[in-house]
């Protein structure tokens, strides 16, 4: 299996450029995939479920069934456009700092005076 592995990787780094960026996007697909699909189990392990009433489930009786706004819980949705909010907010007061620059001028420079110069030495 490893070596399998191995010579389709050394065959794609072989290939010319249009088979290694049609292979980039396959594998960044997979991966973007998985990465999703982990992100997806993790959110569904962590959120609580509000599971309706035990019983006969009849129309009227599903009318019944309080939404998550009237339990006083926020729902997901709430939750995540929360904290995008927060982090935009962050992010837009540390872009929005106005940029300054301090210009000193020659007063405060030093210079200086009354220094023998040193005589020019050719290098080898």
């Amino acid at each position: 299996m490893f070596k399998f592995v191995k010579n389709f990787i050394l065959k794609i780094q072989n290939s010319d450029e249009a088979t290694r960026k049609f292979w980039l996007f396959v594998f960044s697909g997979i991966s973007m995939a998985v990465v999703v699909a982990l992100w997806l189990v993790y959110v569904n392990l962590t959120v609580a479920r509000v599971a309706p009433p035990a019983g006969p489930a009849s129309g009227s009786e599903l009318a019944a069934v309080p939404e998550k706004a009237e339990l006083g819980q926020p729902g997901f949705f709430e939750i995540f456009g929360a904290g995008v909010k927060i982090i935009f907010d962050k992010i837009a007061g540390k872009v929005n700092v106005p940029r300054t620059f301090i210009i000193e001028n020659q007063a405060k420079n030093f210079i200086a005076e009354d220094v023998e110069p040193i005589a020019p030495t050719k290098l080898p």
